[in-house]
């Protein structure tokens, strides 16, 4: 155990980035031969069928494709024209976006 601590600080000062964790727990999974070695690829795999965390890559491709098609400045605009000469005319408009974009077609399996 005191072989990963090392490797993982040691990878850390270099700034070997995400890839410190994984080093260190193949050091960990190699280190100890009782553990079976499905056991990394079972944990991976298990932490895709997480429904919230699969939400937050989507929700960044969504908005990724909103900006790329060009709705994103067209609704924009459209909040701008309805809200933007009242008071608090930003906080409504992120209302009128929120609630325009509730309003689209989302296919469903």
């Amino acid at each position: 155990m005191t072989l990963v601590a090392i490797l993982l600080f040691s990878l850390c000062s270099w700034n070997a980035g995400p890839f410190c964790l994984c080093i260190s727990g193949v050091a960990f999974f190699l280190q100890n031969p009782t553990l079976p070695l499905t056991m990394p690829v079972q944990q991976v795999l298990s932490q895709t069928q997480n429904f919230l965390l699969l939400a937050i890559p989507l929700f960044i491709f969504a908005g990724n494709l909103l900006n790329h098609t060009g709705i994103t400045s067209e609704l924009m605009t459209l909040a701008s024209v309805l809200t933007g000469h009242m008071r608090a005319g930003t906080a409504q408009s992120t209302l009128v976006i929120a609630a325009s974009l509730e309003g689209l077609p989302v296919q469903r399996s």
